[in-house]
């Protein structure tokens, strides 16, 4: 009998903790916010120790450097090859941004003719103003920009200070990521935090972009890819379980909004 009694006591106590926790609201919020992505911009250190998949571009990327400015730091020529276990100074001085100088060999992107802006294009024209390029995808000169991936625009590009570099797309797992424009594929892997599976591309001296959360990596580094070619297959953003595709583009080092770079749709 006094065992039973305990039994029920216990019981009772229990389920008035529970209670009180139920009720209290910062116990009953947790579980119904979805974790923040992590910061995917690092303010860098003096120094870095080069570890085992990175690259020069990934490095750059990580502390939102110049990939030049940092190669010249450290006196590093093209191709840029570095090794784990190597001292990179990071103090990078910022280098004044220089034309663009070429596409990669093999590039089918079309070229702007400066004495009017006009595109001067390799196939179909862009006939009516809904899918006018901005001014900033004129200023590109060498470049034609596509979209990565045709879902909505989920997450917008987040100035002074946000987490959001870039935008992030909707879509269905496993549809296609396409290349933005023609470029060198300069990373891929998933050893940047904030990113998943990533992939970088380097379109010509100022401009990179970069493709993260993809479930499948199709392209390795190295390959030259060309604009509207499929280069990953779409993934799931880790803190939100949401099916989506993160976009960046990086001109001389520094997160600039795709949008003003895509053409309108």
């Amino acid at each position: 009998m006094l065992v039973t009694g305990l039994k029920h006591c216990s019981i009772t106590i229990l389920v008035l903790l529970l209670w009180g926790c139920i009720n209290n609201p910062e116990f009953s919020s947790l579980g119904n916010e979805k974790a923040e992505k992590p910061a995917v911009v690092e303010t860098p250190p003096k120094h870095y120790k080069v570890k085992r998949g990175d690259t020069l571009y990934s490095i750059a990327w990580r502390f939102n450097l110049d990939y030049r400015g940092l190669a010249s730091t450290n006196n590093i020529k093209p191709p840029y090859t570095i090794r784990p276990g190597q001292q990179l100074s990071l103090d990078v001085t910022e280098k004044k941004a220089q034309p663009p100088t070429m596409l990669p060999s093999g590039s089918t992107n079309n070229v702007l003719d400066k004495t009017n802006t006009n595109i001067v294009n390799s196939g179909n024209s862009q006939k009516n103003d809904a899918n006018k390029p901005s001014q900033e995808f004129v200023e590109t000169q060498q470049l034609r920009w596509s979209w990565p991936h045709n879902g909505k625009i989920v997450r917008t590009f987040g100035e002074n200070g946000s987490l959001s570099k870039g935008v992030d797309i909707a879509g269905a797992l496993g549809e296609s990521v396409m290349a933005a424009a023609t470029g060198k594929v300069v990373f891929a892997g998933n050893g940047l935090r904030g990113y998943g599976n990533l992939i970088i591309i380097e379109h010509n001296d100022q401009y990179l972009s970069a493709y993260g959360f993809n479930r499948k990596i199709l392209v390795e580094e190295k390959q030259v890819v060309n604009r509207g070619e499929k280069i990953a297959e779409l993934g799931v953003e880790g803190s939100s379980g949401d099916p989506l595709l993160h976009f960046e583009i990086r001109k001389d080092g520094k997160p600039v909004d795709p949008v003003n770079y895509l053409p309108r749709r």
